[in-house]
């Protein structure tokens, strides 16, 4: 059991990392490539972890209606992201807003992620 319990902290430790990534580089608190390797230093460690933590069985289990579920919620995410890629084409076409690269795959990245996990959560709940 405490393997489990450690992999759930690694990647917390990992969510923690991204986050402060981002954030400290964001607001120019830190340089852009301290943020980047905190960032990167997440990532790495999140998906590791996530990677390890269901190779114990401690993951949802997998059948055919979970897959369904899976499948459902990704297809949504990918949906979503098309469709804030086109409203961000069109902000910064019109010239309300400038996006840079930078922002626009953090948005990108974020959304994917955030969007998946919601619309997940609220599928196994119907």
């Amino acid at each position: 059991m405490t393997n489990k319990r450690q992999y759930l902290i690694l990647i917390s430790l990992g969510l923690i990392l991204m986050f402060l990534g981002f954030v400290l580089s964001h607001f120019n608190i830190i340089s852009e490539l301290s943020g980047l390797v905190f960032l990167n230093g997440g990532i790495v460690l999140s998906v590791v972890s996530i990677l390890k933590f269901n190779r114990f069985g401690a993951g949802v289990t997998q059948d055919e209606m979970t897959r369904n579920f899976s499948s459902q919620s990704l297809a949504y995410s990918w949906l979503i992201t098309f469709v804030a890629v086109n409203i961000m084409f069109w902000i910064d076409y019109l010239g309300v807003y400038k996006f840079n690269a930078q922002s626009i795959f953090t948005i990108i990245i974020f959304l994917m992620l955030f969007s998946s996990a919601i619309i997940k959560k609220f599928i196994f709940k119907i």
